[in-house]
């Protein structure tokens, strides 16, 4: 499971005390510039991967300052920013064959 929290403002601040979690700094959390995965948004992207619980957490941790995403826009910026990663995986296990 994940959820895709935009921010319009203060996504760093955020990002930063999610990795700090002990219990959700084990997860996979992304952060991205939200104007490079849609344009029809401003400020930051948070992804955090985990179970419900995880989840939730982190959006308590947020303090309120989050908005998730409808799920057709999450899901399209969650497979972008997926392939993005695995293109640089590709890229980076070129340099090494």
């Amino acid at each position: 499971m994940y959820t895709v929290l935009h921010f319009e403002s203060g996504g760093e601040e955020v990002y930063r005390k999610l990795i700090s979690d002990d219990e959700i700094g084990r997860q996979t959390i992304i952060l991205r510039d939200a104007s490079k995965v849609s344009s029809k948004l401003k400020g930051s992207i948070i992804i955090v991967e985990g179970n419900d619980s995880i989840v939730e957490k982190a959006i308590e941790l947020t303090g309120g300052g989050a908005h998730k995403l409808k799920e057709d826009l999450s899901e399209r910026i969650y497979r972008k920013i997926k392939e993005e990663e695995e293109q640089a995986d590709q890229g980076v296990g070129l340099l090494f064959d």
